[in-house]
């Protein structure tokens, strides 16, 4: 598609196969012409790469489109068919959910096709011919510009592909998980934590089988992140609800989140340990149950504690260094602290020192 001009011989197609042999058959016959002028060759190997871009750009907003406007139409249908019958049934839920995976395996399919196009066009073998005509200057001015339109053009196609991900964990998983989120939160304090998140657990352990076959490695695992998130999110909001509960319901849900990394990333045949925990929601999640499941007095400890590493840590501070000592009287529930010293104090006073320098309110 030359100029984005569409006409009756214009050809469209979804099929990742068509768009890959197209871009199979471009590459062999630009090869096959062999361009003799590099000023023309340039300029020609960059209109190539161009209308190709475009038109991949095109295929993936043309996908995004579809699945919104499916996506819409799928909420004003009643799934609430038998799901042993929902494999045969066409335009059923499963059946809706499983083409995104498709769907999502095509665009990753062009991605790669696209980048190995461009690739194999051996765009740099043109530098030392540049450099013998003194056109070194246009060469690294196409080079720059054809890496941003594969740059944009590859990202055009993640961002439909994750949008066809998120409509699943959005649309499918997420609808389906208050329950299994409900016996999550209110199981018994006396039930441990694998017993409280095991239907959870195998709720989605079901829903991941059911992709899993269909969808690329890659995808699964974007997948997978996706719904990672989402699932912290979810955790969070129900938190939210109810922040009176005891430390023994806030220890439990905090080794839940452990057998959830352990699940998700399942011997390391899912996602990486470390990047499931290092993804800041988990952390703040963490970081409050911590504070939650502890009493008063080793919560105010721990807090202590961790200032006082903060503090130490701390190699340069703006007005000094403030040195104090905190008790906690859990009998009359009383917080005493007490201003021991201070270091490094900015002058503050007309006669060069800080005095008072700390005053109470």
């Amino acid at each position: 598609m030359f100029n984005d001009v569409l006409t009756e011989l214009t050809k469209v197609s979804s099929s990742s196969i068509e768009i890959s042999n197209l871009l199979s058959h471009t590459n062999r016959i630009w090869k096959l012409i062999h361009w003799p002028d590099f000023v023309g060759s340039q300029m020609f190997f960059v209109e190539i790469v161009d209308s190709l871009s475009k038109a991949i750009i095109k295929y993936a907003s043309q996908i995004k489109d579809s699945n919104v406007k499916t996506q819409n139409s799928q909420c004003n249908v009643n799934f609430s068919t038998n799901q042993s019958n929902s494999y045969q049934k066409f335009g059923s839920e499963l059946d809706y959910f499983q083409r995104l995976v498709i769907t999502a395996n095509n665009l990753e399919k062009v991605r790669d096709t696209f980048r190995a196009f461009y690739h194999d066009l051996e765009f740099d073998k043109y530098q030392s011919q540049a450099e013998k005509q003194d056109k070194i200057q246009l060469f690294e001015i196409n080079k720059a510009h054809l890496e941003i339109m594969v740059n944009n053009t590859c990202e055009a196609l993640v961002q439909a592909l994750e949008q066809s991900l998120e409509i699943i964990v959005a649309n499918k998983i997420l609808k389906e998980l208050d329950q299994h989120m409900f016996y999550l939160f209110e199981s018994p304090e006396s039930a441990s934590a694998k017993e409280s998140i095991s239907r959870l657990v195998e709720y989605l352990d079901t829903s991941f089988r059911i992709y899993e076959p269909i969808a690329f490695k890659s995808n699964f695992n974007l997948f997978l992140r996706i719904q990672w998130i989402q699932l912290l999110d979810q955790i969070e909001c129900d938190l939210e609800k109810d922040k009176s509960r005891s430390p023994v319901f806030f220890a439990k849900i905090y080794d839940c989140l452990d057998i959830l990394v352990d699940f998700f990333s399942s011997g390391n045949q899912g996602l990486e340990t470390d990047f499931l925990q290092s993804v800041e929601k988990f952390r703040q999640l963490k970081k409050y149950l911590n504070y939650s499941r502890m009493d008063t007095q080793k919560l105010i400890i721990t807090y202590y504690q961790e200032m006082v590493d903060y503090q130490n840590s701390q190699r340069y501070c703006d007005n000094g260094k403030l040195i104090c000592r905190a008790c906690f009287h859990s009998k009359d529930e009383i917080l005493a602290i007490e201003i021991l010293k201070c270091k490094n104090l900015l002058p503050m006073d007309q006669n060069g020192l800080s005095d008072p320098y700390h005053k109470k309110k």
